[in-house]
């Protein structure tokens, strides 16, 4: 019984130590690092203390594909490896770190880019960059109100995200995203059709969902004017206004 709970105690510590003389080792975490933290899986395979190195190796793979500038499968390997550790070890009294990590993979979040301002009876084109999102809500406002009453609307609401409060529904559509089996960022177009002169508010968001962060809003003018500001040398600002 004495030789069960000095092992009890005595593993975790053992690779507690392990990992901290590979990370002061190999501080830029390489390809040697990696080699390194197999032999020490391989090594205390069967106890549950391995999920510390399970976590490391994760990380590894989740830091790298944060670092490159190009697609890989990198979180989809860390998700992988957490997965394993939390089926294998769930009562794991450090079985969180897997947990966290997979919460951070599977963070949601959607970005747009679009032009303010559009011709009537075109097509405003919206740009859109999500992560693990399959479907969004999109909705398309009128302002019912002047392009004053609207600046000052702007000026005063404390959340980028609130809608004009005076608005009519023009359009309302759900908007498919296709799913990255990488948890990668996913670029989909949207296009909006527009209507008379007026300005207009959509916002593109995970229905029934209330953060924030899983919700893109944007506000844009029917006209057949834009405008160009640029700031000159001396600290003033020019204004060209433009026929679209």
């Amino acid at each position: 019984m004495l030789c069960r709970w000095f092992r009890f105690w005595i593993i975790p510590a053992e690779v507690y130590a392990q990992l901290q003389k590979l990370d002061f080792e190999y501080p830029e975490q390489n390809g040697e690092y990696l080699k390194k933290l197999n032999v020490l899986e391989n090594q205390y395979s069967g106890n549950e203390a391995v999920v510390e190195i399970l976590a490391a190796k994760a990380s590894y793979f989740l830091n790298k594909a944060d670092l490159s500038t190009e697609k890989t499968d990198g979180k989809r390997k860390a998700f992988d490896i957490a997965a394993e550790g939390i089926r294998k070890y769930p009562d794991y009294k450090r079985i969180g770190i897997l947990k966290n990590i997979q919460e951070n993979i599977l963070h949601k979040s959607v970005q747009v880019d679009f032009n303010r301002a559009a011709k009537p009876q075109s097509t405003l084109k919206i740009g859109l960059k999500t992560k693990n999102l399959s479907e969004l809500q999109l909705s398309v406002y009128q302002v019912n109100g002047t392009a004053v009453e609207y600046y000052k609307f702007q000026q005063n609401r404390n959340n980028g995200k609130t809608l004009y409060p005076n608005r009519t529904l023009v359009e309302s559509r759900a908007v498919n995203i296709k799913a990255d089996p990488n948890f990668d960022e996913v670029k989909t177009g949207v296009e909006i059709k527009t209507g008379d002169y007026g300005i207009y508010e959509f916002i593109l968001e995970e229905k029934d969902s209330k953060k924030e962060n899983e919700k893109a809003f944007g506000s844009f003018t029917v006209t057949d004017f834009a405008y160009i500001q640029r700031t000159n040398q001396q600290g003033t600002s020019s204004i060209y206004v433009l026929q679209l």
